[in-house]
C-alpha cells in the first residue's frame, strides 16, 4: 500500500511545535504519525509546506519520491495532523480489508482517503492543495471511522494524556523488552541508577536502549525515555512524561537535572 501524508493549511495553528518540523513529526504519546504509517506499506510519501522540503529530505531519507517509480495501490492519503494513537492501525486495516474507497471528514479538514484500486493523482509531484482539491472533485462515500486530528497547539498535550498508555502497551507488545522491576522495561537490560524509586501503578515506565541515570532519581508512570537519554541525579520524572529519541540527532541526548524536573509533570519533550 502506498501512503501519501499530506500538510493542509490548518498545519499553520499548530504552531511554534510546527514551524521547523512538519506536523507528522510531531511524537504524542511515543509516536510520531510517521511511525504508524511505516507500519501500513513500504512506499511512504509526504508533502509538507515548501521551506521544510530541503529539511524532510534529509531527515527522512527513505520516503518514497517520484524518481521511485510508479505509486503502487491500494492509496492511503492520510492529513499530517492526524494524531497517532495506535488504534489508528486497526482502523486503516478494517478499511483496507473492506476493499472499499472512501474518506473520514473532520470538523475542519479531510482526515484520511482511501483508494482501494484507483491512484487519481499524477505521477509527478502534487502538491497537498492539490491533493485535497482532487480528493474533494471524487466525491467518495464517507467511511465509518472516527480519527481525532490536532486543531491547536494545545491538542499536542491533551492527546498525550489521552493515548500514552496505549501507545506504550503496544511498545511492550511489537518490542524486546525486559522487565526489571514492576511496571518498569528496559530494551537493553540496563539497571537503574542507585537508590532509584519507581511507580509503575498507573502506567508503564519505559527506557530504551543506552539509557544513563544518575542516583536518587524519581519515575512514576507512564514515562517514556528514549534511546541514549541522559538523566542527571535527582531528576524526577513522572506523570505522562516522553523524552529522547527525536529525529533530530542534536535533540537526543536530553539533559535533566534536580533543579529543573520537579515542574515537568504532562509534558512532552521532543
Amino acid at each position: 500500500m502506498h501512503i501519501i501524508i499530506f500538510e493542509d493549511h490548518h498545519t499553520t495553528q499548530l504552531f511554534p511545535a510546527t514551524i521547523a518540523r512538519p506536523a507528522f513529526a510531531i511524537k504524542i504519546g511515543t509516536y510520531r504519525l510517521l511511525d504508524l504509517a511505516q507500519r501500513f506499506g513500504d512506499q511512504v510519501e509526504v508533502m509538507v509546506r515548501p521551506y521544510l522540503r530541503e529539511i524532510v529530505k534529509w531527515d527522512f531519507p527513505n520516503l518514497w519520491t517520484p524518481d521511485k517509480g510508479e505509486r503502487s495501490e491500494p492509496i492511503l492519503a492520510l492529513n499530517a495532523r492526524v494524531v497517532p494513537h495506535v488504534d489508528l492501525f486497526q482502523k486503516i486495516q478494517e478499511v483496507v480489508k473492506r476493499g472499499q474507497s472512501g474518506i473520514v471528514q473532520a470538523p475542519d479538514g479531510i482526515a484520511c482517503a482511501f483508494f482501494a484500486n484507483k491512484n487519481p493523482f499524477p505521477h509527478d509531484f502534487v502538491g497537498a492543495a492539490q491533493l485535497t482539491g482532487i480528493i474533494e472533485d471524487l466525491d467518495l462515500k464517507p467511511l465509518d471511522i472516527q480519527i481525532s486530528l490536532l486543531e491547536r497547539v494545545h491538542d499536542i498535550v491533551r492527546h498525550q494524556l489521552r493515548i500514552m498508555n496505549d501507545n506504550l502497551n503496544d511498545r511492550l507488545k511489537t518490542g524486546a523488552y525486559q522487565e526489571i522491576t514492576d511496571g518498569v522495561f528496559t530494551a537493553g537490560g540496563q539497571p537503574l541508577g542507585q537508590y532509584c524509586v519507581t511507580d509503575g501503578s498507573k502506567g508503564p515506565i519505559i527506557f530504551e536502549e543506552g539509557v544513563r541515570m544518575g542516583p536518587f532519581c524519581y519515575f512514576r508512570g507512564p514515562v517514556y525515555v528514549g534511546k541514549n537519554t541522559r538523566i542527571n541525579e535527582y531528576a524526577a520524572l513522572k506523570d505522562f512524561v516522553s523524552i529522547g529519541d527525536t529525529a533530530s540527532p542534536i535533540q537526543r541526548h536530553i539533559l535533566l537535572s534536580g533543579r529543573c524536573t520537579p515542574a515537568r509533570r504532562n509534558s512532552c519533550f521532543d
